[in-house]
């Protein structure tokens, strides 16, 4: 949430600190040269014939997702200011910049390099398992909620036989069943 103690919507807050306003441009101004320099990459690549290569690279990817998605993000804080949205939107940019620190910290160590290395080639090797495990989440949540939803005009309260809220929705029918997978059989607290 914004800060309340200080008036003015959050892009005049950042443009009245000296520090925050110097850390955005510096941040913008990073992740656009980023940027610039995978464009350039690619052009490069592209002369030489070798853009097929840059595509199928998936660092390159993680890449351009990261510092686009920082120049987005900027661009969304001030257009909209911070809520839920922005935090939900905040946490996958924040993945890829990791995903970033990570090919970086790969040119300065072997090590480091070859655990990355080791790394990339297991999520590729686990693409296939993911896509049929996704299959079957939405296979079975979807027979859940088929199966135990409870239709609003059958809905009693009764305070001795609760129903099964969980099931009530299709997203959390999804939620329940992933934490099933995990594990956890219990029913979770609304």
């Amino acid at each position: 949430s914004p800060n309340t103690t200080r008036p003015g919507t959050a892009a005049e807050i950042i443009w009245d600190d000296e520090v925050l306003r110097d850390m955005t441009i510096t941040g913008l101004s990073l992740a656009s040269y980023f940027l610039l320099r995978e464009a350039a990459q690619l052009r490069a690549m592209s002369k030489l014939s070798l853009a097929k290569n840059w595509f199928k690279d998936a660092w390159n990817y993680v890449d351009v997702l990261a510092s686009a998605g920082s120049i987005s993000l900027g661009v969304y804080f001030f257009r909209f200011g911070p809520g839920e949205d922005y935090d939900h939107y905040a946490s996958i940019v924040s993945l890829f910049m990791w995903m970033k620190v990570l090919g970086f910290a790969k040119a300065f160590s072997q090590q480091i390099a070859t655990f990355v290395l080791m790394l990339s080639t297991i999520f590729k090797d686990l693409r296939s398992f993911l896509a049929v495990l996704f299959v079957i989440i939405i296979m079975f949540g979807h027979a859940f909620y088929l199966l135990l939803a409870v239709p609003e005009e059958d809905h009693v309260e009764d305070e001795e036989a609760p129903p099964v809220l969980v099931f009530q929705r299709l997203q959390s029918t999804f939620f329940f069943l992933y934490l099933m997978l995990l594990g956890k059989l219990d029913e979770p607290e609304s």
